[in-house]
């Protein structure tokens, strides 16, 4: 009787446990994300999507495979820049063998900014593999770790070539985190994981802990302005 009382426990306690911890932790963190927004001096909003700019849809990390979501969106104005910080997730894979991606994103819209249309990525080995094979992306000869550790996309490579000045590549050299940014127009989107070196994982958490998300922000403020200080300066050449 005691066995048969035990299974009926576990049958009611394992469903329990493995549908409301996910939900349990979900709303902590939707909480913490609300009390880090308010010292920030910037609006929660929960799971509403319609506050993200349209652009987003057109990114390329909005492009990732299925089961894209977007929740603890915070917003606001920061100098020059309206600014959104929100948890993204998506899924890759199989449907059979789906991997779990979470990334906390920051968006900036920048006033006066005209960013050309780039990809940059840290260089994983699935990249060194593709160079064997002819696959080219944008390099810089005089900064050699940057070439090597990134990975750097878009049709308009002078254009791209000319923002990313000595600054800016200074800047992600200096790096120790894998970085993930994407730029049009007036638009800046920027993460990045902690994990480091070349990864070949396909299931991973990489959301910042909401206690860090003033330090993710100011990162992002700070590449805004080099990329601003680099278009002061191509404005000024082709005067």
């Amino acid at each position: 009787m005691d066995t048969f009382i035990w299974c009926i426990v576990l049958a009611i306690l394992l469903p329990t446990t493995i549908f409301g911890l996910p939900a349990y932790f979900a709303y902590r963190r939707a909480q913490a994300v609300k009390a880090i927004a308010s010292q920030l001096d910037l609006d929660f909003h929960d799971n509403k999507e319609h506050v993200i700019p349209s652009m987003m849809w057109n990114s390329n990390l909005y492009s990732k495979e299925r089961g894209r979501d977007i929740k603890n969106i915070v917003s606001g104005r920061r100098g020059n820049a309206d600014v959104f910080i929100f948890d993204y997730q998506y899924c890759t894979g199989s449907s059979r063998h789906p991997a779990a991606h979470v990334e906390t994103v920051v968006l900036l819209l920048v006033d006066g900014l005209h960013l050309p249309c780039f990809f940059l990525e840290s260089k994983t080995f699935s990249h060194r593999v593709n160079r064997l094979f002819g696959y080219r992306t944008i390099e810089f000869a005089h900064h050699p770790d940057f070439s090597n550790r990134y990975v750097l996309r878009g049709s308009d490579q002078a254009s791209i070539r000319q923002f990313f000045s000595y600054c800016v590549l200074d800047m992600y050299e200096a790096k120790q985190s894998r970085i993930y940014t994407e730029g049009m127009g007036n638009a800046l989107i920027f993460y990045h994981h902690q994990d480091g070196g070349l990864s070949t994982r396909l299931d991973a958490d990489h959301s910042v802990p909401p206690t860090d998300w003033h330090k993710l922000l100011e990162e992002a403020l700070e590449l805004a302005s080099i990329f601003k200080q680099a278009q002061r300066t191509i404005e000024f050449q082709n005067l």
